[in-house]
């Protein structure tokens, strides 16, 4: 699929495509940090991306290119150290990063930061979902060049390019401890990430010795239907006890986690459940009644198990794919 056009690239971002144009490897680990002198002076060496990047502990202007991150790092309890958010997409700002009068700028809404706006904002920390936000040809701030700025970049573990199509939503655990060492949060981080495993496993639970319903993850836009065959978004069904009628050893996702299929595959699939993300109300609106008019016979639409989940909620990094395990899950299975 191409992200050449404006209109494609906001399709993209809903349903976790920005990583399409990444340039940066795969692979994410923390190592122990390193004191150098004072407190103010320690240091934490991560692999992110696959390459060895040294961040000092404690960064104080946090820019966040996704309310997603910026909330991620609010549920850190540094939610005064987030100075600006990207890609907004009309979402509200998570409450903590607004109160007792802290302001935050919006540099971007439905697209990346230009290098002007994103080094306007002047930060020490940059966050991001994907590696497709440093993008150079698109006229963002590549890595290098915040880093010569004096900004650090942590991208998402499951956003990394290389590790796109095997991502799962527990490497959202990976961000957790990560940014938790960045930030000097490491206890805040630690009950985070308890609070994270609990909820999926509370899901996994419900699902226990249960019948797993076949499930499809759609992105309809127009007549347009793009399914998720692997991935982050993959795993997350998984983890909500589904069984997904699309695999990443289908040859359709053997190099993408995402493709577009016709209406004929969904009948012939014939789901149980479909689960579809949204940009907002009226294209979860227009989706429920494209899906009633053009595959009113698949036994998902038939029974009305039609499950939206925001767009914004599938991006990687994000507590948002932890909820929509959630509500996946209880979509699933309703009777409990």
């Amino acid at each position: 699929m191409s992200l050449n056009t404006t209109r494609k690239h906001r399709r993209a971002v809903t349903i976790a495509l920005l990583s399409a144009l990444a340039l940066t490897g795969c692979g994410q680990s923390v190592s122990t940090p390193q004191a150098s002198g004072s407190s103010s002076a320690a240091t934490v060496t991560l692999t992110n991306c696959g390459a060895d990047q040294t961040y000092p502990v404690g960064r104080e202007r946090i820019v966040a290119l996704g309310t997603g991150q910026a909330d991620l790092i609010a549920r850190l309890g540094a939610a005064k150290k987030v100075v600006a958010v990207a890609q907004t997409h009309g979402e509200k700002l998570p409450g903590a990063l607004e109160a007792d009068g802290h302001k935050v700028d919006i540099i971007s809404k439905d697209a990346p930061p230009t290098k002007e706006q994103l080094l306007g904002a002047r930060p020490d920390l940059v966050l991001s979902p994907t590696t497709y936000e440093f993008t150079a040809e698109k006229g963002y701030a590549t890595q290098d060049q915040l880093r010569q700025s004096g900004a650090q970049v942590y991208v998402a573990a499951a956003g990394c390019f290389q590790r796109r199509s095997t991502a799962e939503v527990t490497d959202l655990l990976t961000d957790i401890d990560a940014l938790g060492k960045i930030i000097g949060a490491e206890k805040t981080a630690a009950e985070l990430r308890a609070q994270a495993e609990t909820q999926l496993k509370t899901a996994k639970d419900r699902a226990q010795g249960k019948t797993a319903p076949t499930v499809a993850q759609l992105f309809i836009e127009g007549d347009t239907i793009t399914a998720i065959g692997a991935g982050v978004e993959h795993s997350m069904a998984a983890a909500a006890g589904g069984t997904s009628v699309f695999s990443p050893t289908d040859e359709a996702f053997s190099k993408f986690f995402a493709a577009e299929v016709s209406r004929e595959t969904i009948v012939a699939k014939n789901p149980q459940v479909i689960v579809f993300t949204t940009t907002g109300p009226d294209h979860e609106k227009s989706t429920r009644e494209w899906l009633k008019k053009h595959l009113g016979g698949v036994k998902a639409v038939h029974d009305d198990r039609l499950v939206a989940i925001p767009g914004t909620h599938v991006l990687p990094g994000t507590w948002g794919t932890i909820d929509a395990v959630t509500t996946m899950n209880k979509a699933f299975y309703p009777q409990d």
